[in-house]
């Protein structure tokens, strides 16, 4: 959640009841697929609302960092900010 400015908010109200809620099923979720991770080694699915975009269906890097499979300091799948600006050779 972001917080840009101070806001009364009814912790009562049926609508803050139900952001927590959903989020507690988010946070259980993450909790699950990371227990299967650890125990498995099981990918979970792409997410199908994410399919198609910039990426497809290919494995966020930086999952692959998290998972260990991958370093930061891997070049071949991470760029040094300075090297997106160079001018390609002539």
């Amino acid at each position: 959640m972001f917080w840009q400015f101070p806001v009364s908010i009814d912790l009562d109200s049926p609508l803050h009841c139900g952001v927590m809620h959903n989020m507690v099923q988010h946070v259980r979720e993450m909790q699950r697929v990371e227990e299967r991770w650890h125990g498995f080694r099981d990918v979970p699915p792409p997410n199908d609302k994410l399919n198609g975009g910039y990426g497809g269906n290919a494995l966020d890097p930086y999952f692959l960092v998290l998972t260990g499979e991958v370093m930061l300091s891997d070049d071949s799948m991470f760029k040094n900010r300075e090297d997106m600006y160079n001018a390609a050779p002539e």
